[in-house]
């Protein structure tokens, strides 16, 4: 999938020479200019167009006072001249042999897999990891759309102004390097996603570095997509194609796609395993082939208790995170705050991370909360963890641990299974979703096992 770099000159009607070459000690094809672009009394060669066997393109002009020219820069130049730079990618016929994988299939020992260490790198150590699908989760308003966006922003401006290091997302979660980042989503306006940016970089300016290294596919003026899915594999391959097409006209490399929400690229019931696992397949293909990490935004229910949907959503992500609104009451003036429990529900490749607490200012920033629970609900949570720990650490089910404060504590099973939630999404007991007779449920532990 390579851009037609000659068909492009032609077209804008710029004289070249065609050779074989190395630049940077890399094999090429050099298209040496009769004339830079930025300055005409450049000739003689000095102003050339690199495009490397894999694809990717330069652009180098040898002269002093256009030694920052770059290829974004020819790219623009080109632009003015009425060049539509979509139509030079190839326009491949979609194999659905190909797109299914079956003609790349190979096989490997385990010998094989057992001598060659793969190394997990963290995007964000301890909270998200390179080529794990994460699935974020909660209901409607919660704040899940504004909390990928912040992440993204996070981690382009990685260390981008010394005098504010921002190398700790939450200040708790390391981040190592910089990452670009390509939205598909379906439902902020360019007029909301104008505000929510502009809003964010007045709260913590230093966001504001790196916005180039950040993108959303648009469509019809506006930066929403809509009326595809990722059971259609002819999306998929155009996904794939439009993503490398970025990174080279971009000179980056794309790390993450953040698909939100997942319905609205869904193709079909999302209670239906099959029709749901065709989705999440889809997902995991283009991801392979562009090489980048997915996190995909997803719906909760409205009680906020669990994500919305088939089972095969969850046996897809290896790692799945679940937002939940909470009020807590401040530290400082002891007035009510709205809060955001974050816990990790899975994980299947690093150790989860502990249940906090996130606070979203009215910047629309997120910092953990220095807030706390009433006593009196502090009170009623460690009473479950006390009598999870008298039942041997571990419930198979809510019915199970309600039963047991019920027997201890009195009260209603309705309300004993409230103050179960409650203990959970504080953080007092440890609750993981699992799978009983092809449904999902929950099962506690202590937080000691």
């Amino acid at each position: 999938m390579r851009f037609d770099i000659e068909r492009c000159l032609n077209d804008a009607e710029i004289s070249y020479e065609k050779i074989s070459h190395k630049y940077k000690n890399q094999p090429c094809t050099k298209f040496a200019l009769d004339h830079c672009f930025f300055d005409a009394a450049h000739i003689n060669n000095d102003a050339c167009i690199f495009q490397y066997e894999n694809g990717n393109i330069a652009f180098k002009c040898f002269h002093e006072s256009c030694k920052n020219k770059t290829w974004k820069d020819a790219r623009n130049y080109l632009t003015e001249k009425g060049i539509k730079f979509e139509k030079y990618w190839p326009n491949k016929p979609i194999n659905n042999t190909s797109i299914a994988g079956k003609r790349d299939i190979s096989y490997l020992s385990f010998q094989e897999i057992y001598d060659n260490p793969v190394e997990i790198e963290p995007i964000v150590e301890g909270f998200i990891y390179k080529d794990d699908s994460t699935l974020i989760h909660a209901p409607g308003g919660v704040g899940k759309s504004m909390l990928a966006m912040y992440l993204a922003l996070f981690l382009a401006a990685f260390n981008t102004n010394p005098e504010e290091p921002m190398d700790k997302i939450f200040d708790t979660f390391s981040v190592s390097k910089q990452r670009a980042t390509l939205f598909i989503q379906a439902e902020n306006s360019k007029t909301s996603m104008y505000t929510r940016i502009t809003t964010m970089c007045i709260g913590i300016p230093a966001l504001e570095n790196r916005l180039n290294r950040l993108f959303v596919l648009s469509q019809y003026g506006d930066t929403t997509i809509t009326g595809e899915n990722f059971s259609d594999r002819a999306f998929c391959q155009y996904l794939v194609e439009k993503i490398i097409m970025i990174e080279n006209e971009r000179d980056l490399k794309i790390d993450l796609l953040i698909i939100d929400p997942l319905i609205s690229y869904h193709g079909g019931n999302e209670n239906d395993s099959v029709e749901s696992r065709k989705t999440v397949d889809g997902i995991t293909w283009v991801c392979s082939q562009a090489k980048c990490t997915p996190i995909v935004i997803h719906h909760g229910t409205k009680d906020g208790k669990n994500y919305r949907g088939s089972s095969a959503f969850f046996d897809w992500a290896r790692s799945m995170i679940s937002l939940k609104e909470e009020y807590g009451i401040s530290v400082q003036d002891e007035k009510k705050v709205k809060l955001i429990r974050v816990t990790h529900e899975k994980c299947n490749n690093f150790q989860k991370f502990d249940s906090f607490l996130l606070e979203m200012d009215l910047n629309l920033n997120f910092k953990l909360a220095e807030g706390k629970l009433k006593s009196k609900d502090s009170d009623t949570c460690k009473n479950v963890a006390q009598v999870l720990a008298g039942i041997g650490g571990k419930a198979d089910s809510k019915n199970t641990l309600a039963k047991a404060y019920k027997k201890k504590f009195g009260g209603s099973t309705s309300t004993a299974k409230r103050i179960v939630d409650k203990a959970a999404g504080n953080g007092f007991i440890r609750q993981e979703t699992t799978m009983k007779d092809g449904k999902d449920t929950h099962e506690y532990f202590s937080l000691e096992n």
